[in-house]
């Protein structure tokens, strides 16, 4: 999970604070503009998401049981495990 703070403060400066995790996930970002603020917001949920939203939006809804049957279809049967 991601957590975007903006503080923007008395002087106007604007800094841009990604935690990932609770962790940091680098040093604040410091904008020089509320528009470049943005871009650099928009980059980091992009980055998160691997896509942007147009990509998203072309894509059809994943089927998650015909991924699982194809990885299991590549491993070797182990008579070990319960069916």
């Amino acid at each position: 999970m991601q957590q975007i703070t903006i503080t923007v403060d008395d002087d106007g400066q604007i800094t841009v604070d990604v935690q990932e995790d609770g962790q940091s996930a680098g040093e604040p970002y410091k904008c020089s503009s509320v528009d470049e603020c943005k871009q650099y917001v928009a980059s980091v949920l992009d980055e998160e998401a691997g896509e942007t939203p147009k990509e998203q939006m072309t894509e059809g809804p994943e089927d998650y049981s015909a991924m699982w049957k194809e990885e299991a279809a590549k491993r070797p049967e182990n008579p070990n495990m319960m069916r």
